[in-house]
């Protein structure tokens, strides 16, 4: 195998049943996979990271200070190749340090501008954000040289927008407007009093992630979970069409990434963004499937992925079809277990947003026995297939419908903790990235463990060798 062929992304399908009658018209489910390559830290691009923190009179403190603490934590696992820029708002917008190389020098300058930063007034979240994008997107650098590979915003705030662009609606217009296809953005909201669902909307929009971070302590957990990410990059851009064969429509997708249709019910493109090293990620479509006269296996569809390699900084793609068998007589009723994982996530990212929905009229109680309600009937059908659901995703979902449960015992904590908890679930398992600040020790420990023992990164907690790595970091600087 050559150097580049083991950098591509590699891709494969799976129907819902290996058989499908040939006079049957019905609606099916496929999957399309994709996984990421390794990548070592030695392999990994360099990054362009702008940090936009909020420095209004509610950071004073503890929370400024950690953050502050963060910073140097983020510059220590930076390299010479690796540019930092801080931004910080409170009524005003200030470019503390334009984008800069994380030499010696760079970094002792980025640790005089933080030190500098002293909470202020109100929250212009808003300004903070688009010169955050205003920076990261500018063509050229302060130094000559032109932009890293990876290219991202980090927005930091504890509360709620109140000058500049206050209207969320208003304000997600204007970023998608400016946003460039290169940029990914990330979110963190900290204690209780931040709007979650802007934060969330943003980060989708970016395709990056929503941090939840209830205790101030554990932004440098939420900020190492991120950063290993961004620093195993493999791939940008990743565009997938999928075309139906004819004789078969395309009903849905199941996914939040946008979704442009190009010929209506048969070809639809899906922007993926990009993927760490090691991410996986998992297009289930709904079809359906029309009779068939003399046909032993029929296409259901095409899947067209292209992307930009960023290990070998080259653009990829390739082409793969998914078949199933037609007999006239249905023989074999076995069920994908793989694609039933990936509807049960679906499922529960669903379940959740449904159940906060609720939770958001009051309905704490109807919440709470939709999400109960789910956990049980994947017991059932854990039990059933014999599936271990002590372990990986069976485990991961289970825990997060139970904490989303937790999450909703009363209307307190549903205030204080419950909805941006909540937020944060539905999200990661949406787009299979790993967003929890709230991790332990011992969950990386066992973590490692599972992956010494298999091979196999971790399934449902979506995290990433490079991301565990950077997290058990932060936790010794604790």
């Amino acid at each position: 195998m050559s150097l580049h062929s083991s950098k591509l992304l590699q891709v494969w399908t799976a129907t819902e049943h290996r058989q499908i009658a040939a006079k049957s018209s019905t609606t099916t489910y496929v999957n399309y996979h994709i996984e990421a390559p390794a990548c070592s830290e030695v392999e990994r691009r360099p990054i362009d990271l702008v940090v936009v923190l909020d420095k209004s009179g509610s950071m004073a403190g503890q929370k400024l200070e950690l953050c502050k603490q963060t910073m140097q934590f983020l510059s220590r696992e930076l390299s010479s190749s690796d540019r930092v820029a801080l931004v910080s708002y409170d009524s005003h917008v200030t470019l503390n340090l334009p984008l800069t190389k994380m030499d010696q020098g760079g970094k002792a300058l980025l640790s005089q501008r933080v030190e500098a930063i002293h909470a202020g007034s109100c929250t212009n979240l808003s300004g903070g954000l688009i010169a955050g994008l205003d920076e990261v997107q500018e063509a050229t650098r302060l130094d000559g040289e032109a932009p890293n590979p990876v290219q991202s915003v980090l927005l930091l705030t504890d509360g709620l927008a109140n000058e500049g662009i206050v209207n969320k609606t208003a304000l997600i217009r204007y970023v998608e407007k400016m946003l460039s296809k290169n940029v990914s953005l990330f979110t963190f909201g900290y204690g209780s009093d931040h709007d979650a669902d802007i934060l969330r909307q943003l980060s989708d929009l970016g395709q990056g992630a929503y941090y939840f971070v209830q205790n101030i302590d554990g932004v440098s957990i939420a900020f190492a979970d991120c950063l290993g990410g961004l620093l195993s990059v493999v791939a940008q851009n990743i565009k997938v069409d999928i075309i139906a064969a004819p004789g078969v429509s395309i009903a849905a997708v199941k996914t939040k990434r946008r979704v442009d249709t190009i010929v209506a019910g048969t070809h639809v493109s899906v922007d993926l963004g990009d993927l760490y090293s090691e991410e996986a990620r998992d297009l289930v479509v709904q079809l359906e499937v029309g009779p068939v006269m003399h046909c032993d296996v029929e296409t259901l569809a095409e899947f067209r992925i292209r992307y930009t390699n960023v290990l070998t900084l080259t653009k990829d793609s390739s082409v793969t079809t998914c078949t199933v068998d037609r007999p006239v007589v249905v023989t074999d009723t076995t069920v994908d277990s793989g694609l039933i994982q990936q509807l049960q996530r679906i499922e529960t990212a669903e379940a959740i947003e449904a159940a906060q929905c609720e939770a958001n009229q009051g309905n704490l109680s109807g919440g709470t026995a939709r999400l109960r309600a789910l956990a049980d009937k994947f017991r059932r059908n854990f039990a059933d297939r014999g599936v271990d659901a002590s372990v990986g995703q069976e485990r991961a979902l289970l825990d997060d419908l139970n904490d989303c449960c937790v999450a909703m015992a009363n209307t307190h904590i549903y205030r204080e903790r419950g909805q941006y908890r909540m937020a944060s679930r539905a999200q990661t398992h949406y787009t299979q990235r790993s967003n929890d600040s709230e991790i332990s020790w011992e969950v990386i420990r066992e973590e490692d463990s599972t992956r010494t023992r298999t091979g196999q990164t971790s399934i449902g907690t979506y995290r990433n060798d490079a991301k565990r790595k950077i997290i058990s970091r932060a936790f010794d600087t604790k």
